[in-house]
């Protein structure tokens, strides 16, 4: 029996990120046996003087209805909707309590109160009790590659985890996880014309033996996943949405070090949330 710890939260408003944020919950849910619950609010559409209380519950129900119809014909056998009078972002936080994943649209409407970055989704990803994706359009659908930021940290080998077992279930195949430590440089000339690019090498060199050693235990639980290291001479974000580019998933920590110093909402996580042309996973 799945624990009720396991279960996925997927935040549905009615929007079209919200349908994509649906359908990637069910692939993730799916390939992990585990169930969904299905959120909406009409707490957040109270305020508005168009709408009654008892008109902003049906349309609550009306979008329900329809993530209800979505699952169906998913192939999903155990999932629930639940329809909530509070606000969407505490509502969340305290199901997060009891869940393995919460899964949101990049953006919404309606229910979510407007899911932008820098509301809804940061407000989310930072104080939820469980890994929060943000879900877009990928820049490359289909991709089985799973990029994660790297840094050497406790928050790090959380996230080098959960991008081992995401590659190991993407789509029925095996993935690719692709492991990226973005390290800023200086200019390559020092003073008086210095010639520094041994040094730049030397920093990349250190990169890549952090790298090794970071995946080196992973690599002997997951041998099927296929790895690559990525030292980059550029910034954490910079390298990260790069990377994006060719992913089907990013993944970051709250909480970082060295090449991703202040790895904490505001900062880097940010930074992928807004830049990353593919979902992106933060993990705690």
């Amino acid at each position: 029996m799945v624990s009720s710890t396991q279960r996925v939260i997927v935040a549905y408003d009615g929007s079209a990120d919200s349908d994509r944020g649906l359908d990637w919950a069910v692939d993730h849910a799916k390939a992990r046996g585990l169930p969904i619950e299905v959120y909406s609010a009409s707490g957040d559409l109270e305020y508005l003087p168009e709408r009654t209380a008892d008109e902003a519950d049906e349309l609550v129900q009306g979008r329900l209805g329809r993530a209800g119809e979505r699952l169906k014909g998913s192939g999903l056998d155990d999932w629930t909707t639940t329809a909530t009078k509070g606000k969407v972002v505490p509502e969340l936080i305290e199901a997060s309590r009891s869940a393995s994943l919460l899964v949101l649209g990049a953006q919404g409407h309606g229910a979510l109160g407007g899911m932008l970055l820098g509301s809804v989704s940061q407000h989310l990803t930072r104080h939820a009790h469980c890994p929060v994706v943000v879900v877009r359009a990928p820049h490359a659908p289909g991709s089985s590659r799973v990029v994660v930021g790297v840094d050497g940290s406790d928050a790090s080998r959380k996230a080098l985890t959960f991008a081992f077992e995401h590659a190991e279930a993407v789509a029925g195949t095996i993935g690719t996880v692709v492991a990226v430590h973005g390290r800023g440089m200086t200019a390559m000339n020092g003073p008086w014309d210095v010639d520094v690019a041994p040094a730049v090498a030397d920093e990349l060199e250190k990169a890549q033996r952090l790298l090794s050693e970071a995946v080196a235990g992973l690599r002997e639980e997951h041998p099927d996943v296929t790895v690559e290291l990525q030292p980059m001479p550029v910034p954490a974000v910079r390298a990260l949405a790069d990377a994006s580019l060719t992913a089907g998933l990013v993944v970051v920590g709250t909480r970082g070090r060295g090449g991703f110093v202040g790895l904490l909402l505001g900062s880097i996580s940010t930074g992928v949330l807004q830049h990353a042309q593919c979902p992106v996973v933060v993990v705690r």
